[in-house]
């Protein structure tokens, strides 16, 4: 086995936050120390269901790291049959709550996993998987974005959805990748964070 203080077997990482507060930007960060690290073997994964690039990549500059797609979670242990020390799944909120067990086996095999994502959707309510990945988590690391509403700058909480300029209503689908149509996403504190319909 692999010492080091990079790697914790067993341990589950969560990083989380809203959109633009530098999820991707973190795992990679962690990541990337592991090739200088000898005879470490780490994995990366995102979900299939994530289209916008074929690698995990970081929205503002550019950086970006080799990655397999997974459609379903179970064909993760498709790819670790020569061992594995770390796990990074992107995007995890995307998952297949199969995810769950796959995660848990892969704690058992004394592997490390970090996770990254969306802890809230657009609604400002639990995303997915994410509830009962930061209920198992060891650690979590929450991260802020700044919000996007004019001449506020406040720390940013959650994920706004405009569609047409507008907020996107309370029964507008889940997931829409953003460039499919006219939707874009911003960073918004608690009180800029508009969902028009909620209850």
């Amino acid at each position: 086995m692999v010492k080091s203080d990079l790697i914790n077997p067993g341990i589950l990482e969560v990083i989380c936050g809203p959109m633009f507060s530098g999820k991707t930007f973190e795992l990679m960060h962690r990541v990337e120390k592991l090739n200088y690290l000898k005879g470490c073997k780490f994995h990366l994964f995102k979900p299939a269901k994530d289209t916008r690039d074929a690698n995990i990549k970081t929205r503002f500059n550019g950086l970006e790291i080799e990655c397999i797609s997974l459609k379903k979670p179970e064909d993760i242990f498709d790819y670790l049959k020569e061992g594995s020390h770390l796990v990074g799944l992107d995007e995890v909120q995307f998952f297949q709550k199969e995810m769950l067990a796959v995660i848990d086996k892969l704690l058992q095999q004394d592997i490390n996993v970090i996770a990254a994502g969306l802890d809230l959707d657009y609604r400002g309510e639990t995303f997915g998987i994410m509830s009962d990945l930061l209920a198992k988590a060891n650690s979590v690391e929450k991260l802020f974005a700044t919000c996007f509403y004019p001449r506020c700058k406040r720390k940013a909480s959650r994920t706004q959805r405009l569609i047409g300029g507008r907020p996107a209503r309370y029964d507008e689908p889940t997931i829409v990748v953003e460039g499919s149509g006219k939707e874009v996403y911003e960073a918004r504190c608690l009180k800029h964070h508009k969902v028009p319909g909620r209850c």
